[in-house]
């Protein structure tokens, strides 16, 4: 039993996320799933509760900069590796080769910020990718493994995660 949503289709018991050329979705809509086997008779009603699980889950990224002039960014890209567009419901299984979610980022003052909404992450490296331009044309990329901190991110889907750090 699941729901209808934005952005994901279901086919039997396995739910992709749109992608676009290695690019997956960064805001689904919130998918539930529950499984479960019903024996009924001919003629005789019956009643079932049906526990859905949360399939879906927030990432919040909260980086402050710690160096330098935050007013001198003019623009940050970013992306995320390690990412799934698939998930086997029966089985909890997220796969997905060599894809990516971008991350849009927004500066308040030295913070910056960003949310995407995941279907699970895979066995691959989860690297977040940085690319900053400031005023002046400079650029600088920073790349940060950040698969340790995400090591239990396909369980208990229901309570978002939050990454913090620094940037320089």
């Amino acid at each position: 039993i699941y729901n209808p949503v934005e952005r994901i289709t279901v086919n039997s018991s396995t739910a992709t996320v749109n992608t676009t050329n290695g690019i997956i979705d960064t805001s689904p809509g919130w998918l539930f799933y529950s499984d479960l086997d019903v024996t009924y008779e001919n003629d005789k009603e019956i009643t079932v509760t049906a526990v859905m699980q949360q399939q879906v889950r927030l990432l919040n990224i909260e980086l402050d900069i710690t160096e330098g002039n935050a007013n001198d960014i003019t623009s940050i890209a970013a992306s995320m590796s390690g990412v799934a567009n698939m998930l086997h419901m029966k089985n909890g299984t997220h796969t997905g080769t060599g894809l990516k979610v971008i991350p849009v980022f927004t500066r308040t003052e030295n913070k910056l910020t960003a949310s995407v909404r995941l279907i699970g992450i895979t066995s691959e490296t989860q690297n977040l990718t940085l690319d900053i331009t400031y005023n002046d044309g400079t650029k600088q990329q920073i790349i940060s493994d950040i698969s340790t901190k995400l090591t239990d991110f396909n369980i208990e889907k229901h309570k978002p995660v939050t990454l913090k750090g620094n940037t320089k």
